[in-house]
C-alpha cells in the first residue's frame, strides 16, 4: 500500500492530477517508440529459427525460416497504460527479409498522425534485430485501400499485390554484425 502511494506521488508530480494521459503517454513514447515494444504474452523479442519450414511457404531455405513474437507497443505508468499499436505474423527468410502480415495503429490515434511515426519505430526495431528488408503485407480486405494510400504517402513501393517492401540498406553497405548473424542462419 505504501509503494502504491509513492507511485502514486511521483505520478501525480510528473503529471499533475488530472492529465489527459492521451497526450502525455504519446509525447512519452515519441521520444524512444522502440522502448515500448512487448511481446504477447510476455514472450521475449527474439528471432527462432527452424530449417525446412520456408519452402511450405514458398520461400527458399537458404537461411532457414526465423520466426518471431507478435508485438503490441503500450506506453504504461503507474496504473495507466496507452495502447500504441500491433505487428503481427512476424517471420525472416532468405538472409535477412523480414515479413510483417498486419501492423495497426490503435484506431484512437489515428488522428493524431501518429501512423508514420509507429511505421518508422517497428523499421527502426526491426533493423535492429538485423533485417535487411522489411516487407509489410496486408490481407484485411476492407484496409488495402488505406494501406495502399498510406505507402504511397510515404514513397514506399508495392512490390507485389498487397505487399510493401523497405530497403534498409542501399547496394552492398550491409554492416558487418548485421551479415554475421545471417551467416551463421546459413545452411551449409
Amino acid at each position: 500500500m505504501i509503494i502504491n502511494l509513492i507511485e502514486k506521488i511521483k505520478f501525480n508530480r510528473k503529471y499533475g492530477k488530472s492529465p489527459n494521459y492521451n497526450e502525455l503517454f504519446i509525447n512519452e513514447w515519441l521520444k524512444e517508440p522502440e522502448a515500448y515494444f512487448f511481446g504477447y504474452y510476455g514472450a521475449k523479442l527474439e528471432w527462432t529459427t527452424g530449417y525446412g519450414i520456408a519452402p511450405l511457404e514458398g520461400l527458399p531455405d537458404t537461411h532457414g525460416y526465423s520466426s518471431f513474437p507478435d508485438i503490441r507497443c503500450q506506453y504504461k505508468e503507474y496504473k495507466y497504460s496507452l495502447k500504441i499499436g500491433n505487428v503481427e505474423g512476424i517471420s525472416m527468410h532468405s538472409g535477412g527479409t523480414v515479413r510483417i502480415r498486419h501492423f495497426a495503429l490503435n484506431a484512437d490515434l489515428t488522428k493524431n498522425k501518429l501512423g508514420e511515426k509507429f511505421l518508422n519505430s517497428i523499421i527502426e526495431f526491426f533493423k535492429s534485430k538485423n533485417a535487411v528488408i522489411i516487407e509489410f503485407h496486408e490481407s484485411h480486405s476492407s484496409k488495402i485501400a488505406h494501406y495502399r494510400k498510406f505507402f504511397k504517402r510515404l514513397g514506399i513501393p508495392e512490390v507485389k499485390d498487397r505487399i510493401w517492401q523497405v530497403e534498409l540498406y542501399s547496394g552492398n553497405n550491409i554492416p558487418k554484425n548485421v551479415l554475421s548473424f545471417h551467416e551463421k542462419l546459413k545452411i551449409k
